[in-house]
């Protein structure tokens, strides 16, 4: 697949209105634990219209920056498609000092959210964008109504702070519903307005163009191949499958993606919504290790075997059997634990023998060429009841959002599963480079598709290319390139 030329890139409202015409009837993402609820990909196009055509009326556009607060998975997709939409930036992950969500500050990003019976006005709180009455924004959020059953976006504690320019989506939203009634055309009418070189992304300080984020979008799907979805149309899950706490079913009949990352994380979001789109795979979200729907934590933070943690985890994977796992930071951590909680991996001495052959091999420890044999010829047994055991048998990829601790790449390698790590730098919109779980510590492999790496004069490595701010980044580390292309990063830099 070819990215094309930048130049002929679209908006990112105008992409997302062609992908879901393909896919208007499959299930958008949903988070567990579930509600039992199966939203659609058209459910979620049509409140981003509406919400989107609310914004606009009461100037929410271009020049405006918006954070999305806490919600359900298809909510907060609706949400950010409808500020895209609406021609705002949409500030994604934790926001930076100058960035900050508190009020008193005329340039200060508005909170877009959905009040509950808690909440209240608050007094002298900064009302809606320039040239609309105080009263139209004025309601702002408090820490209840922030602790949503839903993805993590922002602390609680960032968002509720007297004074914060909040919006009521669900307000915004039936007005806009009015305003496509009586202008049907309206919303595609704005849309096409919207310029590509305009703002659409701002992530860890860096701004994206729509431009700039579409191409992203293309080196994303290249390495995140759809092929890699293709036995989910094939196999139902099992009947009694069920999904967290209550035991609402999973809201899907194929083997779905399962996303365990915070969606505040740029990477993590562009494939939770585009990915799907994309792949036409349903795609289940775990919130984040963080998030306050993970379980409580122990004292000293989660605990191995915690049901908030590395038993959540586990469980997902045992009742999902997902075609395609993604990991952020906050469950690399986890899994390593989930591996070695599961006894059942080494009930057996030939269980152990299997282990033991894979873990040398990951770590390059010598193995003699009769082992390695043995070890290829038992994977297609052992190796394939272990995995089905941590419920990994049908994924065809467990993609890492950053490098995984040693002892997690070994485990993951020794069962034979098929690992992929990004490595996405500030300033880079998806992976700048992408790698097997084969290769190396230190190792970031060869750059995505539509990126450039180059390592100039003191080992700096800078990045160019698809999404990636201003068409060149520094990466902020040294490293090398090697003979074959690859990246390898200097002991003790990231």
């Amino acid at each position: 697949m070819s990215l094309g030329s930048p130049l002929d890139a679209e908006t990112l409202p105008a992409h997302f209105a062609r992908r879901v015409a393909r896919h208007r009837e499959l299930p958008a993402p949903v988070e567990l634990p579930s509600s039992g609820a199966t939203p659609t990909w058209g459910d979620v196009a049509r409140r981003a219209r509406v919400l989107a055509l609310g914004l606009c009326d009461i100037g929410v556009g271009p020049g405006v920056e918006v954070v999305v607060a806490p919600g359900g998975a298809a909510e907060r997709i609706a949400a950010e498609q409808a500020v895209l939409a609406a021609g705002a930036a949409l500030l994604v992950g934790p926001p930076t000092p100058e960035r900050s969500v508190a009020g008193g500050r005329p340039d200060a990003p508005f909170v877009l959210g959905w009040a509950g019976t808690a909440g209240a006005p608050v007094s002298g709180a900064a009302g809606g964008p320039a040239g609309v009455p105080a009263e139209e924004g004025a309601r702002c959020l408090d820490a209840a109504d922030l602790a949503v059953e839903g993805a993590r976006c922002l602390d609680a504690a960032d968002l509720a702070v007297e004074g914060a320019r909040c919006l009521d989506a669900a307000r915004l939203a039936v007005e806009g519903a009015a305003i496509d009634d009586r202008h049907p055309d309206r919303f595609e009418q704005h849309v096409a307005g919207l310029d590509p070189a305009s703002p659409a992304l701002v992530a860890c300080g860096h701004r994206f163009t729509h431009r700039e984020a579409v191409w992203a979008l293309r080196s994303l799907e290249r390495w995140l191949d759809p092929e890699l979805a293709a036995e989910a149309a094939s196999e139902p899950i099992g009947a009694g499958a069920t999904a967290g706490r209550g035991g609402a079913p999973v809201p899907t009949a194929r083997p779905p993606v399962l996303v365990a990352a915070d969606p505040a994380d740029a990477t993590a979001n562009l494939v939770t919504t585009w990915w799907s789109l994309a792949a036409g795979a349903p795609v289940v979200v775990l919130p984040g290790a963080d998030d306050p729907r993970a379980g409580e934590p122990g004292a000293d933070g989660p605990r191995a075997g915690d049901p908030g943690a590395d038993g959540r985890f586990a469980g997902a994977l045992r009742m999902l059997r997902p075609v395609v796992v993604v990991l952020d930071a906050s469950h690399l951590g986890t899994i390593a634990a989930a591996l070695h909680s599961d006894r059942r991996l080494a009930r057996s001495a030939a269980g152990r023998r299997f282990l033991a052959t894979g873990r040398a091999l990951a770590a390059g420890d010598p193995v003699s060429p009769l082992r390695r044999s043995l070890q290829a010829r038992r994977d297609g047994r052992r190796g394939r009841a272990l995995r089905a055991g941590l419920g990994l048998d049908r994924a065809t990829a467990v993609v890492a959002l950053g490098a995984p601790p040693e002892a997690v790449r070994r485990e993951l390698l020794a069962l034979g599963v098929p690992l992929r790590i990004a490595w996405s730098p500030p300033g880079v919109l998806g992976p700048a480079t992408v790698t097997s779980g084969a290769e190396p510590p230190g190792s970031r492999g060869r750059p995505a598709p539509g990126r450039t790496v180059r390592v100039e004069t003191g080992g700096r490595i800078v990045v160019e290319g698809a999404g990636v701010a201003g068409g060149r980044v520094d990466a902020g580390a040294r490293g090398t390139l090697d003979d074959r292309g690859r990246l390898h990063l200097r002991p003790g830099r990231r």
